[in-house]
């Protein structure tokens, strides 16, 4: 049983945004680290992981559809200056994934294919909880960022993303 073309399209889409995300994030990570960060790599860490869980999901959907799964080309690598940069690198990140699937919510091809539609529905909550909480931290991290180690405020967030 196929999805319909502007389903699979969309998701297809969306798996490689997260994709995207998760290589990205995999290249962002070492900023973190040396800067002396550790919860906010740990905080990207556990991003990474579940955005591979999400990827994982929805290649899963695909496959139990009969869809196969298209090659991923990856991103030219990227290195931020500085722990900002780097957040709101994140933050592009998730805003994109955002928008493919939130796109994808307008299909009409949901209105006949309720499995996708709820599908479909968890991955926009998701999305935008991930997408919600980067920005806040980004937000966060601005406030407190002085531009030169020692770096303070960001401690001060860092100590609190280990809790």
């Amino acid at each position: 049983m196929g999805l319909a073309p502007g389903i699979l399209s969309a998701l297809q889409q969306f798996r490689s945004s997260l994709l995207d995300a998760s290589d990205r994030f995999n290249q962002l990570h070492p900023i973190f680290v040396d800067w002396q960060l550790s919860g906010y790599a740990l905080w990207l860490s556990e991003k990474i992981a579940h955005k591979l869980t999400e990827i994982q999901e929805i290649e899963n959907y695909l496959l139990l559809h009969g869809h196969p799964l298209d090659i991923q080309i990856p991103q030219s690598p990227i290195v931020p200056a500085n722990p900002i940069e780097a957040m709101e690198e994140i933050t592009r990140q998730e805003v994109s994934c955002s928008l493919v699937i939130i796109a994808a919510l307008g299909l009409p091809a949901l209105s006949s294919d309720r499995l996708s539609d709820m599908f479909i529905r968890d991955l926009v909550e998701e999305q935008t909880e991930e997408e919600a909480t980067a920005s806040e931290l980004l937000e966060r991290s601005r406030l407190f960022y002085t531009g030169q180690p020692p770096l303070w405020g960001l401690t001060l967030i860092n100590d609190w993303l280990h809790q």
